[in-house]
């Protein structure tokens, strides 16, 4: 007895097929005649598969990115792809015109997997079927050298012409009576389906395999197509075994093709039959592999008498059940067939068709018509996206269903993206943005610009914060090291000073010191001419490890007549070296012990002091170091008793400083412009001030803690008040019930008089604001006397100052550099002692990070401050990247309005309150024209950007 198979839609998908109902030439041209843009054309087979997404797979991942050109099917499975030059330029070399999801308009069956077609570089018609996927499999294979190769062997495997593997076979079935390569088509695909669904293996898979196995299969007159296909799967290198035996059932689908074509008519009615087929033939594959029964020749003998009971089906019942499967929607045998029966064939029953029914006169399927409604909204919306020139999948159409439920395809772009951005649901607000931007909102490229740019400008600072602190490691340890080396060169140099200072005062030519515990010697010796002096020095080490020697020449001086307080130039030269560690100490590896030193000194008597030259270089172990030109004007008087100078004022008035440590070069300049402020002229170079202090302890009888406030004491001292300092607050009373008393810590600053000598300031009677308190109990716990120094320098202050410096890493070649020009316009009447003042300042500020195999990262900065303004003008460049900000700021309230533009047209505006906090609720990020791209907002106290599209980001 035959058995009867249940039928399913699963097979139904593997009927989708892409052809082609047109192409196109290229929309312009250049002086070239090279396209710009290419129009690819073309329709489906096996029936049009309508809402497809069709695009250029330039990566070749077999899928439809969103930086690939797409489209969608239209309702009759023809498609339109426009290609520009740059994208087929940017495209694998065997790109393809791929075809994933949708519906066949014949079987409404999902496509399952995906089709390809080759693409030729041009803007030639393009249908996309089952043959032309073989034939794309055979190029990536490798088994086919070209595009016209492929199609030569997929044609011979068949037993078809090369034109007719690319040709449309619905048409030419349909036109021309030419049934053979729709038959092959719809073998072909519902093959590759089965296969797939009985072994486990994707499509592609299985397409992939065929590639292999077809180029070498040629058809046989006696051969069918099944017999072809089977014989491939079967020569295909690397084809699992389970495949391999699987692929016996392809004869068997091959003669339920060619019957179903023979016995109707109608293509819908006899891919529907074929379906039915299909799902009969994967079930009972299915039960055998799960009883591990071979798929021989018995098993397929069988398949063979049951597959031709599944003709006799009503396709208008297999038509309802592929619609209603593809929308998931569940329905008894009897409701299917209650349909069925007001359809007088399967090519009436549509989508629309039974949404049309009138669900009162028919209550059995009532539940199905509104379920289709639903789906027929959804095909609605993806279609009118579709023409508007955006691809939404299933899931995006349904949630726009759900929250749009008034939707109707008459409905205008401007109502439906005002509709879906009113949702507040990011993705449906990045469509709305998509179709039709709500008035004074930025088009979603201007946003996706300031994504791109704050994603951009912190990626560079974090890449650069990284860099400079690996940098700033190495820094310090090559700069610990040569300042170490520096620090104790002055040491000695000082030390070698006091000898020659010592000779020179007793007339003595030859000194001997010992340093270190005694175990480092210095020895001075003088040789004298009556043009200059000169000291001869050597370094021992005691344990002879060590030994330096030098000169150090005084040209121009007559020693026995020299007089220090009536000199006019003094001159000294260094030559030599120089120990660069204590004695005893151990040195890293591969370096010495020694320093070369070269100086030159000159100080000149001007008429307030006098005028400091210095030049001196520095080497030692690969790294040298050297000031030149160093330049620092003095001014002193000398004190008649002692005849030592009194420091007025001292200006450094310019120094260069270049070397090289390790693996760091370092080019530095500054020139300092002074100008004297009238107000401090006379105060000198500094003066001291003393700062006195004390904190105590308040102890009362009894619980008074809520009567006592520790910021309201004050002290009445010696016709004094003074008042608690700002580091007491009522925190600091609390109750000890142990001892049933209150206890309160305050301080009392800028108190000066000792305190630690006499008890009186412990006397409660002094005090005030203790009233509460009962018994008073005061006791100093600690007393503090602080010295400060005030520098005045005669009033002399820097009124300009230049400086350019530049820290390059000499291995790598990446740098920093900074040029800086600051002015302080109104030095010379500044009143300094006012908190209230503000100086008249103008710097600009420029600097550059040079990072390897990165753009040169600048930030140009100009501030200027007023008596009652702050402005601040900042520009960032980094590659492409180019930020301005602009910040005006009050004086007298502290509030700041900045304003930020790029290259890229995003702009944003920042208000800060006069407290410096952000007004969240006028500072936004526009685009060029002012549209909103998106609002600065506070999250948990870090301040974000929400943009227009419903998403955010942090600002930093």
């Amino acid at each position: 007895m035959k058995k009867m198979f249940k039928y399913s839609l699963i097979s139904v998908a593997a009927a989708s097929l892409f052809v082609g109902c047109g192409g196109g030439s290229s929309s312009n041209s250049s002086d070239t005649n090279e396209p710009t843009t290419y129009s690819v054309g073309g329709n489906a087979v096996d029936g049009y598969i309508a809402n497809a997404t069709v695009c250029f797979d330039m990566n070749t991942n077999l899928a439809c990115d969103a930086t690939e050109p797409s489209t969608l099917s239209d309702e009759n499975g023809s498609y339109t792809l426009v290609i520009s030059q740059a994208q087929k330029d940017a495209a694998e070399s065997d790109a393809s015109i791929l075809v994933t999801g949708g519906l066949d308009i014949d079987t409404n069956a999902a496509l399952v997997g995906v089709l390809e077609a080759p693409f030729d570089g041009s803007s030639a018609e393009t249908h996309v079927s089952p043959l032309t996927t073989v034939a794309m499999s055979m190029i990536k294979e490798g088994t086919a050298t070209s595009t016209a190769d492929a199609y030569e062997k997929v044609a011979n495997a068949f037993g078809l012409t090369p034109e007719e593997v690319k040709e449309d076979p619905v048409a030419l079935a349909a036109e021309s009576n030419n049934t053979k390569v729709l038959e092959a088509t719809m073998t072909l695909y519902r093959s590759v389906v089965a296969l797939s669904e009985t072994t486990g293996a994707e499509p592609k898979e299985v397409f992939s395999y065929l590639g292999k196995g077809l180029s070498s299969v040629t058809a046989d007159e006696n051969a069918s197509l099944g017999d072809v296909l089977a014989t491939a799967i079967a020569a295909a290198d690397g084809a699992p075994e389970k495949l391999k035996e699987a692929a016996a059932i392809v004869p068997v689908i091959a003669g339920g093709v060619e019957k179903a074509l023979t016995e109707h008519t109608s293509i819908k009615d006899a891919a529907l039959v074929a379906d039915a087929m299909v799902d009969a033939v994967k079930e009972e594959v299915h039960i055998a592999f799960e009883n591990n029964e071979a798929i021989d020749d018995t098993f397929v003998t069988n398949l063979e008498n049951n597959v031709e009971d599944v003709a006799t089906i009503d396709p208008r019942e297999v038509a309802i059940e592929n619609l209603l499967t593809t929308y998931d929607i569940e329905a008894t045998k009897e409701q299917i067939e209650a349909l069925a029966s007001l359809f007088t064939s399967s090519s009436a029953i549509t989508l629309s068709s039974i949404v049309a029914l009138d669900a009162h006169e028919n209550p059995s399927i009532a539940s199905i018509v509104v379920a289709l409604q639903e789906a027929l909204t959804i095909e609605e919306i993806k279609r009118y996206l579709a023409d508007a020139g955006v691809v939404v999948d299933e899931a995006t159409a349904r949630e726009i269903a759900s929250k749009v439920p008034d939707f109707t395809s008459s409905m205008t772009l401007e109502t439906l993206a005002t509709k879906l951005y009113a949702t507040n649901i990011p993705d449906l607000m990045t469509l709305a943005l998509k179709i039709n931007p709500p008035a004074g909102v930025a088009a979603l490229d201007d946003i996706t610009k300031a994504k791109n740019l704050f994603e951009s400008v912190r990626t560079q600072v974090n890449q650069a914060q990284s860099f400079v602190d690996s940098e700033a490691q190495d820094i310090d340890a090559a700069l610990t090291d040569v300042s170490s080396d520096v620090e104790f060169t002055s040491l000695v140099l000082g030390h070698l000073s006091d000898m020659i200072t010592q000779g020179m005062d007793s007339g003595a030519s030859s000194l001997t010191d010992t340093v270190a515990d005694g175990n480092r010697t210095i020895t001075l010796t003088q040789t004298t001419s009556t043009t200059d002096v000169t000291w001869s020095y050597s370094i021992e080490d005691s344990d002879g490890s060590g030994s330096w020697s030098g000169t150090l020449i005084f040209p121009n001086i007559d020693p026995e007549n020299f007089d220090p307080s009536s000199f006019t130039t003094l001159r000294v030269t260094l030559d030599g070296t120089l120990p660069v560690t204590y004695y005893g100490e151990t040195l890293p590896a591969g370096k010495t012990n020694t320093q070369s030193v070269s100086l030159h000194a000159e100080l000149t008597k001007t008429s307030e002091g006098a005028h400091f030259k210095l030049d001196e270089n520095l080497t030692n172990n690969g790294n040298s170091v050297a000031i030149t030109d160093a330049n620092v004007a003095i001014g002193y008087t000398v004190d008649s008793e002692t005849k030592e100078p009194n420091i007025d004022y001292v200006k450094v008035e310019n120094l260069y400083v270049n070397g090289t440590v390790q693996n760091y070069a370092l080019d530095g300049k500054i020139d300092v412009s002074y100008t004297q402020n009238s107000r401090w002229a006379t105060n000198g170079f500094e003066k001291e001030f003393i700062y006195s202090g004390f904190g105590a302890q308040l102890q009362c009888d009894g619980d008074v803690t809520n009567s006592i406030d520790p910021t309201a004491i004050t002290l009445n001292y010696e016709g004094k008040t003074y008042t608690i300092g700002e580091w007491v607050n009522s925190d600091d009373v609390y109750y000890r019930s142990d001892l049933n008393k209150t206890m309160v810590w305050f301080g009392f600053n800028d108190i000066t008089v000792e305190l630690g000598d006499g008890s009186s300031v412990e006397d409660p009677t002094l005090y005030s604001g203790i009233e509460s308190c009962v018994n008073p109990q005061i006791y100093i716990h600690n007393t503090w006397t602080d010295h400060d120094n005030e520098m005045y320098n005669s009033g002399y202050l820097p009124s300009q100052i230049n400086f350019s410096g530049k820290l390059s890493n000499t291995q790598t070649g990446a740098y920093l550099s900074a040029d800086i020009n600051a002015t302080w316009s109104d030095v010379a009447t500044a009143n300094l002692d006012d908190d209230n003042y503000e100086p008249s300042i103008d710097v600009r500020a420029v600097g550059k990070l040079s990072m390897p195999e990165s753009p040169v990262m600048t930030i140009d900065t100009h501030y200027t401050n007023s008596a009652t303004t702050r402005n601040i003008d900042l520009t960032y460049v980094n590659g492409d990247v180019s930020i301005t900000a602009t910040t005006s700021m009050s004086v007298m309230d502290e509030s700041a309005i900045v304003n930020v533009e790029s290259t890229t047209g995003v702009k944003a505006v920042i208000f800060v309150d006069s407290d410096g906090n952000v007004d969240y609720s006028r500072s936004k990020v526009t685009d060029a024209a002012g549209n909103l791209i998106g609002n600065i907002e506070d999250r948990s106290g870090a301040p974000v950007v929400t943009y227009a599209d419903g998403t955010f980001e942090s600002l930093f």
